[in-house]
């Protein structure tokens, strides 16, 4: 009969201790909540980072740690409340938590710490297209643009239509192989007619096409094309209008 009375006494201990730890964390994750709510970024890390330490196996904390450590740019703390999801094998992440840590890191210039990230999340997602094209960014600020063009190359063949893609391919050949830049170019007015960067880049890649053929007109004609699509989007862009200049005084010979 004692042993049996110790055996409940000891069961009904363990089961108070577990609901004040489990009353314990749902306090502090709700008041984490509240002050997230308004913006209090710092607060909030206090405390789903208690929260965490309270239920380290509880994925909610560590989720929402993230979510705060976005409105505070805090890549230690995101990184932190990543390390503690992979920790306990959670599974439900999704690329854009990644794709938000490698864009803060980013914009910081701590251009090594997110590609460190973007790969983890490229092992999870190796054919998300969006974290392929943040790799390849990442890469040409590193000064790799050979595995800028691989990244892409990869997400054109996911998403051929994909007009950052083709765009950021084509930035990244202007330089060492001008005519895929062209095709990749031509490629994106089809597709997005009033794409800054392809028309500027398509009136300068036809004026060199000119400059070395000189008696290509139909290369000055869509020069001038491209040049005038472009300065109808941008009147104030004096560079173009002189240029524009200069290429009518051209056709006039």
């Amino acid at each position: 009969m004692r042993t049996i009375l110790c055996l409940f006494l000891l069961s009904s201990f363990v089961t108070t201790v577990s609901f004040a730890q489990e009353t314990e964390f749902q306090k502090t994750y709700e008041q984490g909540k509240a002050v997230l709510a308004k913006k209090d970024y710092g607060q909030a890390i206090q405390h789903f980072t208690k929260a965490s330490e309270i239920e380290p196996k509880n994925p909610e904390a560590y989720l929402k740690l993230i979510e705060a450590a976005i409105g505070k740019k805090d890549l230690a703390v995101y990184k932190r409340a990543l390390t503690g999801l992979e920790t306990i094998k959670y599974t439900k992440l999704d690329a854009a938590v990644y794709l938000a840590y490698g864009n803060i890191a980013k914009k910081q210039k701590q251009y090594k710490n997110s590609l460190d990230v973007i790969d983890k999340g490229m092992q999870s997602f190796p054919e998300n297209v969006d974290l392929l094209i943040m790799s390849a960014s990442i890469y040409k600020k590193l000064n790799n643009n050979d595995e800028a063009i691989r990244k892409l190359s990869k997400a054109k063949g996911l998403s051929p239509n994909n007009v950052v893609v083709l765009a950021d391919l084509g930035e990244l050949y202007l330089q060492e192989n001008k005519n895929r830049s062209q095709e990749l170019f031509e490629q994106v007015v089809k597709l997005d007619p009033n794409h800054d960067l392809a028309l500027s880049a398509l009136g300068m890649l036809y004026l060199r096409k000119y400059n070395i053929e000189t008696t290509n007109n139909d290369a000055l004609k869509k020069a001038v094309s491209y040049y005038e699509r472009y300065a109808k989007r941008h009147p104030n862009d004096n560079n173009v209008t002189k240029i524009l200049e200069n290429l009518y005084v051209l056709m006039e010979k």
